[in-house]
């Protein structure tokens, strides 16, 4: 969604609203830059009833010569120093109104008497429910890791203790996995679910599909099986399989071609009797590290077009 504030000079605030990020762009004419140290922001959510300064990283080096990883401050004291600025931690289907309050002056005499612009945002539910044709669902993966480090400490994640290993790889895969069994769940009996992978050894989505098997769901996999010189995924993939149940019946090992890579992470999904088709993509592998470790998107595509384009695609795997 886009917003922006109301047209006053010197400044003027953008919005284009996600799920849990918001990205903001403010214009400023030619005289309200002259002097400008950057902004504190204010964040007010009227359904918790809060009001806050939002926290940065940014500092000014005459108040903290020496800042490091763990420095965190408030942007009423230390500004965001840019006209561009993102919030990262939005809550879905949420409404709240910013405060930019540009502040002049010294780091050490901040001049705060410039009036505030407000603007109203509204973020995007996680799930459009059918309402719309794509659904976009991101995790966390590595690009947080500063955030990851201040959460769990600079520990490998197998090292973790078991319940706060669980914790981290939720934070990790925040929605992903959410929704990519959301979208494997919502086939029913007599549905058809076409899958086709390169990497298959993410219990939590193979047992899914076991699941939708048992359920009456027609499930058949294309699913990397070559043997080369790793033997990678073969061996994991097969590992999964066989320890998950998938029946032989279910799946098609792909094995042409060994020595090349053919990238695959995809299910269509042929409701039954009603000619809606559905696809779930992206660059997400089934894997541990493709949800919770590098940073992968799952797309929830709601077009019978689409659909079919891979449907032809998996036939002709």
């Amino acid at each position: 969604m886009r917003f922006k504030s109301r047209q006053s000079k010197p400044f003027q605030v953008f919005a284009v609203s996600g799920v849990n990020t918001i990205s903001f762009g403010i214009k400023a004419d030619e005289n309200a830059k002259k002097g400008l140290l950057g902004f504190a922001v204010e964040r007010i959510d009227p359904a918790a009833d809060e009001r806050y300064t939002m926290p940065g990283f940014k500092v000014f080096r005459s108040l903290i010569p020496k800042p490091n990883e763990d420095t965190h401050v408030s942007t009423w004291d230390h500004p965001i120093q840019s006209l561009v600025w993102d919030d990262f931690t939005a809550k879905a289907d949420h409404e709240y109104e910013y405060v930019f309050h540009p502040l002049k002056g010294k780091p050490k005499k901040l001049d705060r008497s410039a009036k505030p612009i407000s603007i109203r945002v509204k973020t995007e539910p996680l799930f459009s429910n059918g309402s719309g044709s794509h659904d976009v669902f991101f995790n966390r993966g590595v690009a947080s890791s500063q955030a990851y480090r201040r959460k769990f400490g600079t520990d490998p994640i197998k090292g973790l203790p078991d319940g706060k290993r669980e914790e981290a790889l939720k934070w990790l895969q925040r929605d992903l996995l959410t929704a990519a069994l959301r979208f494997i769940g919502s086939a029913k009996k007599g549905d058809k679910l076409r899958g086709c992978f390169y990497e298959f050894r993410y219990e939590p989505i193979v047992q899914a599909l076991k699941d939708a098997i048992d359920r009456g769901v027609d499930v058949h996999l294309i699913v990397d099986a070559k043997e080369n010189a790793q033997n990678f995924p073969r061996n994991d993939n097969l590992e999964m399989l066989k320890k998950v149940g998938i029946p032989k019946k279910n799946y098609t090992l792909r094995q042409a071609k060994p020595n090349t890579i053919q990238h695959n992470k995809f299910i269509v999904l042929l409701r039954k009797g009603k000619g809606q088709a559905e696809v779930w993509t992206g660059s997400t592998n089934i894997s541990e590290g493709g949800f919770t470790g590098q940073t992968n998107v799952g797309h929830w595509v709601r077009d019978n077009d689409i659909a079919k384009q891979n449907l032809a695609y998996w036939e002709l795997m």
